[in-house]
């Protein structure tokens, strides 16, 4: 009879571990009460990340409950929607100021004797940060910055140039390849082709409009044709000269 290895046994408390939850089986079932914990979550400001995290399964789990249940998308939806009105209230406060109760205790003065506390009414002033930045998401055209302001006046105020028609441009870039051409000192021949070549590749990389590619086909000059061999001429020999 063959022997078996004895296993090592186990120190207390240990435990194998568990597997994943979810992984590999089936999906996490979805249930009609998450959508009033969903909206309690969302009014207290948790994520979608944190929906995930509270009920344990993965973030993409929640896009799609909230894609195949449109209940749980609006519980959402209202749940966020009014913890940024909340948010909203307090800017707004800050930016006002506002009052609020408190007390105020002191020490008792003797052995036995209550610790005197006193209400009273707490003033917080207006936080100049909160007013500019509610000012300027609310009121943007009046209180924008003033560099900003500056620079869209000046661009109001600078005339705009006309638009030149596509003949004009066409001779404006002849002029500017025949100013290049005496600049690189290039012969006649390279002279001649260089136009061409670059309406070709202006014309491939779409550069310029279309109109404008028409133009210059029709302002660029044609390619010049080799010149015929003249026919020769006999001498009074009989034999042509050349």
């Amino acid at each position: 009879m063959p022997r078996t290895r004895p296993t090592k046994p186990k120190p207390n408390g240990a435990h194998e571990p568990k597997a994943s939850k979810h992984a590999g089986g089936r999906p996490p079932t979805y249930k009609p009460e998450f959508v009033e914990q969903a909206k309690v979550l969302c009014q207290s400001g948790a994520t979608d990340l944190d929906l995930a995290d509270y009920f344990g399964v993965a973030l993409r789990t929640i896009s799609r409950w909230q894609a195949e249940h449109p209940e749980f998308r609006q519980s959402l939806k209202l749940g966020k929607a009014e913890s940024d009105a909340r948010v909203e209230r307090s800017l707004f406060a800050r930016a006002t100021g506002y009052t609020y109760d408190a007390i105020k205790i002191f020490p008792p003065k003797g052995d036995g004797e209550e610790p005197l506390i006193v209400p009273y009414r707490e003033h917080v002033p207006p936080d100049t940060t909160a007013c500019i930045f509610w000012l300027k998401n609310r009121r943007p055209d009046e209180w924008r910055d003033k560099v900003q302001a500056e620079l869209s006046r000046q661009v109001a105020l600078q005339p705009v140039a006309p638009a030149l028609p596509a003949p004009e441009i066409a001779a404006g870039i002849l002029d500017l390849l025949r100013r290049a051409e005496l600049e690189l000192g290039l012969v006649p021949d390279d002279t001649a082709l260089l136009p061409a070549r670059l309406a070709s590749l202006m014309r491939t990389g779409r550069i310029l409009p279309p109109s404008l590619y028409d133009c210059l086909a029709v302002a660029l000059p044609a390619p010049a044709e080799p010149a015929a061999a003249s026919p020769a001429v006999p001498d009074d020999d009989g034999d042509s000269n050349g």
